[in-house]
């Protein structure tokens, strides 16, 4: 799921769970990323955050941030909608190589 945001947006994946915060488009990029995995895969805050090196209430901070830019940003929300979309395709070839 990382990897699906970090290429479109020129971010590498070990700048996504780098320590550091690093500059705004990292950021961000993390942000959508941490947001997926805990919407989208229903993971829990706590291990989704664990997976960045960041607590939970990064998580949810993350998660409202996404929100908001997907109320205002029709770009952030048909990006989510490609990721989202992929993710199925990519399940759909699972079950059927089963």
């Amino acid at each position: 799921m990382a990897e699906r945001v970090a290429t479109p947006r020129g971010v590498t994946l070990s700048e996504l769970v780098h320590r550091s915060r690093g500059p705004g488009e990292v950021a961000l990029a993390r942000q959508l990323a941490m947001y997926l995995i805990h919407v989208v895969l229903s993971r829990p805050q706590d291990i989704t955050g664990a997976l960045f090196s960041r607590d939970r209430s990064t998580v949810r901070h993350a998660c409202a941030v996404i929100e908001a830019l997907r109320d205002d940003d029709p770009s952030i929300e048909a990006e989510i909608g490609d990721i989202e979309a992929g993710m199925g395709a990519m399940q759909m070839e699972i079950r059927h190589a089963a």
